[in-house]
């Protein structure tokens, strides 16, 4: 295991552990979630924001998913009063945290055959950002990476991991809103994607500025990633 991904799993464990004492509700609801449906990770967002050094100001949503079906799941969480999200899954919310929780199989990619599911880890492939392949298991408390995540992590570079999604329109809006609070980089791909989208759907909300300097960007320097700002992994001190 390399020292970023060690250092991260560590992260996350002394964060759920210590939730005992400061985050209660979050440590009652994994833990019961834990017992009732043992086949369950965190996915995605959160690992993806401790990655990029916000530990301590974590404050998002905590996506879950589950190798049980979505029955199962229902009758494990019925407890906090979920209601159904738009794919299927399940959302609910415990003291300062909302949560979303779905089925392994229900996942969008591979209901719609993009990916294939033979393993909990194949999962990592089905997300639109690079930095939201990250899966942690809550039984066997092992952290799970994709392809090439250490690196962009730590270079703070934002890329596709898989282009095909059903809301583009919010994939970009994420891109942008990363890029003016998380300080990520973004890789030609994705500035590709920005130019491509906004082009074709006349995306009001897309600052000029940034489009503009993305566009400069393209024709200039076409195969470098391109930023706003520099920054470094783990600005907070690991909590």
């Amino acid at each position: 295991m390399t020292e970023f991904k060690s250092i991260l799993q560590k992260s996350v464990q002394r964060y759920i552990n210590r939730s005992k004492i400061f985050r209660p509700n979050l440590y009652e609801t994994l833990s019961t979630i834990q017992t009732k449906l043992p086949g369950t990770a965190v996915f995605g967002g959160m690992l993806r924001d401790f990655a990029l050094g916000k530990i301590r100001s974590f404050d998002s949503d905590i996506d879950l998913v589950s190798h049980e079906p979505a029955q199962e799941i229902l009758a494990a969480i019925e407890i906090f009063q979920p209601t159904v999200n738009r794919f299927g899954g399940f959302r609910f919310v415990t003291g300062a945290h909302r949560f979303d929780i779905w089925s392994l199989l229900d996942t969008w990619a591979f209901s719609e055959h993009l990916i294939e599911c033979r393993c909990f880890e194949d999962i990592l492939q089905t997300t639109f950002f690079n930095l939201d392949a990250a899966l942690y298991n809550l039984s066997s408390r092992k952290l799970f990476l994709g392809r090439g995540y250490e690196d962009a992590a730590l270079n703070r570079i934002l890329d596709i991991n898989l282009e095909a999604n059903p809301n583009p329109d919010k994939m970009v809006r994420r891109a942008i809103s990363m890029l003016l609070n998380e300080n990520v980089g973004f890789s030609p791909k994705l500035c590709n994607f920005i130019i491509k989208h906004a082009k074709s759907n006349d995306v009001f909300y897309l600052d000029n500025n940034i489009f503009e300097k993305i566009q400069l960007h393209l024709f200039r320097t076409p195969d470098k990633v391109f930023r706003l700002v520099q920054a470094s992994i783990f600005q907070d001190d690991v909590y």
